[in-house]
C-alpha cells in the first residue's frame, strides 16, 4: 500500500501517495482495529507473538502481589 511508504522510500521508488491512498489506508486500519475487539485472544497474534504473550502472561500470574 502506497500510503504505508515513508516518505524517502515514496521518493526513492517514484511513487505519489494521493488523499485517496491516505483515506483508504486509514479506513483498512480501522476495520483491522474494530475486528481485533471481537477476534479470540488466540487469534490476534501471530504464533511467536502469541507464544510470547503466553510467556508474558505466565511471567505476570507468578510475580503478582495478591492482598487479602
Amino acid at each position: 500500500m502506497r500510503a504505508r511508504l515513508h516518505d524517502r522510500a515514496a521518493d526513492l521508488l517514484g511513487v505519489h501517495r494521493t488523499r485517496t491512498d491516505r483515506l483508504a489506508f486509514r479506513a483498512y486500519a480501522k476495520t483491522v482495529t474494530a475486528g481485533t475487539a471481537f477476534a479470540p485472544r488466540s487469534m490476534r497474534y501471530l504464533p511467536g507473538a502469541r507464544l510470547a504473550a503466553k510467556n508474558d502472561q505466565t511471567y505476570m500470574d507468578t510475580t503478582s502481589v495478591t492482598t487479602h
